[in-house]
């Protein structure tokens, strides 16, 4: 299956919206044409895995570790480092908003640390 990304959501996804259906694709990012592979279905939403991408997002990069998408750890190693940051707050607020039924506005944005990798 095909489609365009429409945006992240929480745990690394690619959102992708087809009539009433969502799908929710690991690797996936923003801007993205892809094709996709539907894997199962929880609570009304499609949950997949990337094939392949047919038009590359400007903000792709390399992950660094081998492990990235089998672990779990590092959801957005695939997205550059300040767009992750950028998307990161994006997804918080959708979630304070839908949840705490709050709408904020971030005063400072999100403060980019020199060292990335080995921290814990």
């Amino acid at each position: 299956m095909e489609g365009i990304v429409l945006s992240l959501a929480y745990g690394g996804y690619g959102v992708v919206k087809k009539g009433k259906e969502v799908f929710l694709i690991s690797g996936a990012l923003p801007e993205e044409e892809i094709d996709f592979n539907t894997d199962f279905k929880r609570k009304g939403v499609n949950f997949g895995v990337l094939k392949r991408v047919i038009k590359s997002s400007e903000f792709r990069v390399k992950p660094k570790c081998k492990y990235f998408l089998n672990c779990g750890g590092c959801n957005f190693q695939n997205l550059d480092y300040n767009q992750q940051l950028i998307e990161k707050e994006k997804i918080l607020k959708e979630i304070l908003k839908k949840i705490g039924k709050l709408e904020v506005k971030f005063i400072q944005r999100n403060m980019a640390i020199g060292q990335r990798f080995n921290l814990k």
